[in-house]
């Protein structure tokens, strides 16, 4: 079921429980997170609420309505924070979160497991690094790189 996504999530995050009910997901997508450093340093709290508090409101509606949907909490690769090595980061690798945005993956990624384990949900965690794709914001290395060649080749950077 394809679900739209902006109103759902935002109900959710105030335990909107009716609009789980209305909508009865079968799968959930993974809501967009604040990525930019500064951005985060300034506004913790939206930060950890954004990724934190909508995922567990959703999880709990579902408890609560017996709805059993298939989920993908995706965390990301800095919850690992510097991995001190020139190798690929094993998973078993510690958890080392930097930044505000990266505790808020920590605090998914566990939050998943635990109704996981606890109440046999269905979710399935992923850990990926570098994501690549149209629309991605700067501060991310693939936009930055794009946009410094887009300047030079317009002769606005050297």
């Amino acid at each position: 079921m394809s679900v739209n996504r902006g109103r759902w999530e935002k109900r959710c995050v105030h335990r909107d429980e009716p609009v789980v009910r209305s909508e009865s997901p079968t799968a959930r997508r993974p809501s967009e997170s604040k990525v930019q450093q500064e951005e985060q340093r300034r506004a913790v709290w939206s930060t950890l609420e954004n990724n934190i508090h909508a995922q567990l409101n959703l999880i709990l509606a579902c408890l609560k309505l017996d709805l059993r949907p298939h989920m993908l909490v995706v965390s990301s690769g800095e919850i690992y924070g510097g991995h001190p090595s020139d190798k690929p980061t094993p998973e078993t690798a510690p958890f080392r979160p930097a930044n505000p945005y990266s505790v808020s993956k920590v605090a998914q990624d566990m939050l998943a497991l635990q109704y996981h384990l606890s109440d046999d949900l269905p979710i399935l965690r992923a850990r990926p690094f570098n994501h690549l794709g149209p629309g991605q914001n700067p501060g991310f290395v693939a936009p930055d790189f794009a946009l410094q060649i887009a300047r030079i080749e317009a002769g606005q950077q050297e």
